[in-house]
């Protein structure tokens, strides 16, 4: 049995677990009052950004253009790779867990299917772009 990657279900199930995982997330920051408002809202407004474009990608529609969403999928690889250098160095770094490297290790990971939808939309959907 084949697994349909590209299953619109697939991706709106996605989507909830991006939004639910990350809302959680910026609850308990506000809950704690760590951070600035940025460093607090911006995780947020990136997933909204993301789902917004993983769900375009699915009903087949072009919003802005296919450059903003290239640069999209860029900024989400960046992310996620950084997110995970950085999460295994406060993982290892101590010699014990880190609750915060192993969350943001998670999250990374997390970001890796919505990096290949954005890609996906930027560099593989000519014919949306038309």
């Amino acid at each position: 049995m084949m697994i349909n990657v590209e299953s619109k279900r697939r991706w709106q199930v996605y989507i909830l677990i991006l939004l639910i995982t990350t809302g959680a997330r910026t609850i308990e920051r506000f809950m704690i009052d760590v951070g600035g408002i940025m460093s607090n809202t911006l995780p947020i407004l990136f997933v909204l950004w993301v789902a917004y474009g993983i769900y375009t990608c699915n009903q087949h529609r072009a919003v802005f253009n296919k450059y903003l969403w290239r640069f999209t999928s860029w900024v989400v690889l960046i992310a996620t790779v950084l997110g995970i250098v950085f999460g295994g160095y406060l993982l290892f770094n101590k010699g014990l867990v880190e609750r915060n490297g192993l969350i943001l290790i998670t999250y990374s990971i997390l970001l890796l299917p919505a990096f290949y939808k954005t890609w996906q939309y930027g560099y593989r959907s000519d014919s949306i772009w038309r």
